[in-house]
Formats: structure tokens, sequence, C-alpha cells
């Protein structure tokens, strides 16, 4: 039952993902910026808080976020989460590099 409900939230979180993606030519603003003035990502963003993945983003390295909107927790029992959970998360949405929404476009 836990794995089907593990599995469960994998599927909702991929679901309702957006892809937010650091590109070199435009460092007008980190992804760290834009992604924090995003109400819709507070609580991806309160994960990398607490995971200390910010700093990550706060680097000017060619990144890609898969950040899940808020809503996508809503089904979620995010208080149980262990550190180590909490950390898998959360790099299992981000890949070092860029990667163009056109490569994951089928």
């Amino acid at each position: 039952m836990k794995h089907l409900m593990n599995k469960s939230i994998w599927i909702l979180l991929i679901i309702a993902s957006i892809i937010v993606s650091c590109e070199k030519d435009n460092e007008s603003a980190s992804i760290y910026e834009r992604m924090s003035s995003d109400p819709n990502l507070s609580e991806f963003m309160n994960l990398l808080i607490h995971t200390k993945y910010d700093a990550v983003l706060k680097n000017n390295e060619p990144i890609t976020v898969f950040a899940p909107q808020n809503d996508s927790w809503d089904t979620t029992n995010k208080d149980k989460w262990s550190e180590l959970s909490r950390l898998n998360i959360v790099k299992r949405h981000i890949v070092m590099g860029y990667c163009p929404i056109s490569l994951l476009e089928s």
C-alpha cells in the first residue's frame, strides 16, 4: 500500500510539474529569482530552502528544474517525510545542464 501511495504521489508530481529553465542567454535574473517570484512555486521553493538546494539555484550554472506547482502538493503528507525523502524529491527535480523544452516534447 505504501509503495502504491508513493507511486501515486510521484505521478501527481510529474503531471503537475512545470519546467523552469535557466538559459545562458538570459542572465538578467537567476533561476532562483524567477522561481522565488512565482507564487505557484512557493511549496517547492520551501523544500529547496529546507534541503539547502536553494544554493544550487543561486549560482548561474546551466540548470533545468522540474518544479511542481503548489496544487500538486495538496495530496501529499509532507509533515511525515523524512529528511532523506525530502532530499531525494528535490534531487529528482533538478537536472544539471540546460535542457530546452523542445527536447522534452515528443
